[in-house]
C-alpha cells in the first residue's frame, strides 16, 4: 500500500505541475480596444518672439517621504513673448508698444537618458529604497520651479527682455516705416508666485 500511494502522490504533483505549466503558456485574452475619434477642445492662436532657448543639466538631490534621491535631469525650454495681443499706442509718428510678460518653458528633455537616477535610500529603518513614480514626478516637479527661479536670479530673464524689446522694435518699424519704442516695466521679468 505504501508504493500506491506514493505513485497516487506522484501522479498528482505531476498533474499539478502540468496544470500549472499549461495555465502560464495559455495566452490571456485581451480586451477589446476600442478607437474613438479625436477631437480638438481648443484652438488658440499664439504669436511669439522666443529670445532664448535653454539647455540645462541639472544635478539632483531631493527629499521625498522620508527618501533621497540622487540623479541628473536634462531640462530644455524657452524664453518667449506672446506678441498676438500687444498693447501699442499708434499716436503721432511713433508707435509705442509695450513688451508683455516673459513665457518660461522648461521640460525634461526628450532625449535619452534625460532622467538619470543614480540612487536612492530611504532615510528610515521601515523605509523602502525605491521611489515610486508618483514620488519621481514630484521630484521632478519641484526641479522645474528651481531651475525658472534660477534664470530669474542668474540675468537670464532679464538678459531675453532686453533681447525682445530690440527684436520687436526692429521688427515693427520694418513693418510699419516709422520710429518704434519698446517699453519695459519689469525689465527683471515678473516671476509667477505658484
Amino acid at each position: 500500500m505504501g508504493k500506491l500511494f506514493r505513485s497516487i502522490i506522484v501522479a498528482a504533483f505531476v498533474m499539478v505541475v502540468a496544470a500549472a505549466v499549461v495555465w502560464c503558456l495559455i495566452p490571456e485574452k485581451k480586451g477589446d480596444v476600442t478607437v474613438k475619434d479625436g477631437e480638438i477642445t481648443g484652438l488658440e492662436e499664439m504669436v511669439r518672439i522666443c529670445t532664448v532657448d535653454i539647455y540645462n543639466e541639472m544635478p539632483v538631490k531631493a527629499t521625498v517621504n522620508r527618501k533621497m534621491l540622487f540623479g541628473i535631469q536634462k531640462q530644455t525650454g524657452s524664453i518667449s513673448f506672446d506678441i498676438e495681443h500687444l498693447e501699442a499706442d499708434n499716436t503721432g509718428d511713433t508707435l509705442r508698444v509695450w513688451l508683455p510678460r516673459e513665457i518660461v518653458e522648461i521640460h525634461e528633455a526628450t532625449e535619452p537618458n534625460s532622467w538619470e537616477v543614480i540612487d536612492t535610500k530611504g532615510l528610515t529603518l521601515f523605509t523602502s529604497d525605491r521611489m515610486t513614480i508618483n514620488e519621481e514626478n514630484r521630484v521632478k516637479e519641484k526641479l522645474k520651479e528651481v531651475a525658472v527661479s534660477r534664470l530669474y536670479r542668474n540675468g537670464t530673464v532679464k538678459r531675453a527682455r532686453a533681447e525682445a524689446r530690440g527684436t520687436l522694435a526692429r521688427m515693427l518699424a520694418n513693418i510699419y516705416r516709422k520710429p518704434v519704442i519698446v517699453s519695459d516695466s519689469t525689465p527683471n521679468g515678473q516671476p509667477r508666485r505658484l
